[in-house]
C-alpha cells in the first residue's frame, strides 16, 4: 500500500473528528480510538493494480452503541470511495467486514474493519 494512500485514509478519518493512529495509540488515551494496520499480497494485476486490506480496529470503554455509531460514520465515508491523489494514483476503497473483537477486560469493546484498497497508476 502507497504511503499516500494510508495518509489520505488517516486524513479522512481526523477531518471526520475520528480519533486514529497508525499502528499503536501514542498520545494521551481518548475513547473512542481507532488503530490501523493493512496487509498487502504484493501481488500486481495485469493492469497494474495492486490490493490490499487496511484493517480499522475501534476501541472505547464507552457503550456498544458509541463504538458501533462511529463504525457507521467510518463505513459512510469509506463505502464505494473513488479518489485520484495528487500523484496521479487512482484509489479505490470499501468496507468489506466487520467484526465484534473479544477482549480480556469486560469494560473495553472493540469492533474491527476491514477496509479493501485498490491501488492503480492513471497517467
Amino acid at each position: 500500500m502507497k504511503t499516500e494512500t494510508m495518509g489520505r485514509i488517516a486524513n479522512l478519518l481526523w477531518e471526520n473528528n475520528i480519533h486514529y493512529a497508525f499502528m499503536r495509540w501514542n498520545g494521551e488515551l481518548v475513547f473512542p480510538y481507532w488503530i490501523g494496520e493493512y496487509s498487502s499480497n504484493d501481488s500486481f494485476n495485469e493492469d497494474g493494480m495492486t490490493e490490499s486490506t487496511f484493517i480499522l480496529t475501534g476501541t472505547t470503554e464507552g457503550s456498544w452503541l458509541d463504538l458501533q455509531n462511529e463504525a457507521e460514520r467510518i463505513q459512510a465515508i469509506f463505502t464505494d470511495r473513488r479518489e485520484i491523489l495528487a500523484s496521479g494514483v487512482g484509489v479505490w476503497m470499501n468496507i468489506e467486514t466487520v467484526l465484534v473483537v473479544p477482549t480480556d477486560r469486560a469494560d473495553l469493546k472493540r469492533i474491527k474493519l476491514n477496509l479493501r484498497v485498490k491501488e492503480w497508476r492513471t497517467t
